[in-house]
């Protein structure tokens, strides 16, 4: 619906000002127009046919932009009456609806109220955890002792030097 009342709300605000337009074009016509014994004929030609064209061009978008707000009007109510309505339920869909619902009502509250996936979560950080502490434990000395030896060598290079 924002959508559709968008472009028709633009398109009507294009028409309004489009005929304001082309009534500027028909007053120059009427009151604006060159003499054509004061000014050359070249200049009131080109005069008439500039003018004429916008005139034209003006007539046209007045006539684009009230196509664009119908078409989008239209659309919007074909979109709201065809594409988007929801269907209605067959005596199947609503018999599974009353078992779901006699299922939800006999349930606990604790299970009604509880987060979604908040236990398989907490189990999988549980069972993340419980392996990453059993493998830090059984390959923390390893690592430690390379560590220690690697630096105790190293300080004894640099300590020996000097």
């Amino acid at each position: 619906r924002d959508l559709v009342s968008l472009t028709v709300g633009k398109m009507d605000n294009y028409l309004i000002v489009n005929t304001l337009q082309l009534g500027f074009t028909f007053t120059l016509f009427a009151e604006g127009r060159p003499e054509p014994g004061k000014f050359p004929q070249w200049l009131v030609y080109l005069f008439v046919m500039c003018n004429a064209g916008a005139f034209l061009y003006y007539l046209l978008s007045m006539w684009l932009a009230m196509h664009a707000s119908v078409s989008a009007h239209s659309f919007g109510v074909r979109m709201l009456t065809q594409c988007v309505r929801l269907p209605l339920p067959g005596i199947v869909q609503l018999n599974a609806a009353v078992r779901y619902s006699q299922d939800y009502e006999s349930m606990r509250i604790q299970d009604i109220l509880r987060i979604p996936v908040w236990k398989q979560q907490m189990q999988r950080l549980s069972a993340a955890m419980g392996n990453a502490t059993t493998e830090d434990i059984a390959t923390e000395p390893a690592t430690g002792a390379s560590d220690a030896g690697d630096g105790g060598s190293s300080d004894h290079g640099s300590g020996s030097e000097t």
